[in-house]
Order: structure tokens, then C-alpha cells, then sequence
């Protein structure tokens, strides 16, 4: 997760080198994430800013439930806001 300084929300975020892709490293980091983001941290609600062309990122964001909110990131303006709501899975 992060949470820059001058960003709105807290991100659940994730970075593969390439060659790593397509092996479920993602999904599986994101969903422990998730788990502690909820179970620890008692979070509602986590955001995603996934660049527009990255249907890769989009798919992993899918697989939590997450759906874009039609709106860009005020600090990426390639990217869509992707709403994780905070539920079990």
C-alpha cells in the first residue's frame, strides 16, 4: 500500500519486472495486502491508479472486485481511479 503525501486516497499498488508476468505474483501480493489492510489496519476502502492501457493491472484489480470510477488520478492523468471496497473476498 501506499500513500504519498499528495495523493487523496491510500493505493493498493503493485510492480512486476518483466518476466515475472502472467504467474500470479500480483494477485497473490494483493490479496494478502487486502487481508491486512482490512484485519489490521481496519481499512474500508482501497484505490488503484492503473494507467488506462494497462489491462494487466485492470485484470488483477478485477479479480478483487475492483471497478474504475470513470475518473483520472488528480497526480497521474493517464491513469483511472480503480475503487477496491474492502470486503471479504
Amino acid at each position: 500500500m501506499i500513500q504519498h503525501s499528495d495523493w487523496p486516497d491510500i493505493e493498493l499498488a503493485w510492480h512486476l519486472f518483466e518476466g515475472s508476468e502472467g504467474k500470479g505474483f500480483a494477485t497473490e501480493a494483493a490479496r494478502e495486502v487486502k487481508t491486512w489492510a482490512i484485519e489490521a489496519l481496519g481499512l474500508g476502502r482501497l484505490y488503484s491508479y492503473i494507467i488506462v492501457a494497462n489491462t494487466r493491472s485492470q485484470a488483477v484489480a478485477k479479480r478483487f472486485g475492483a471497478v474504475s470510477d470513470g475518473t483520472r488520478a488528480p497526480h497521474e492523468p493517464e491513469a483511472e481511479v480503480w475503487v477496491h471496497p474492502l470486503n471479504s473476498d
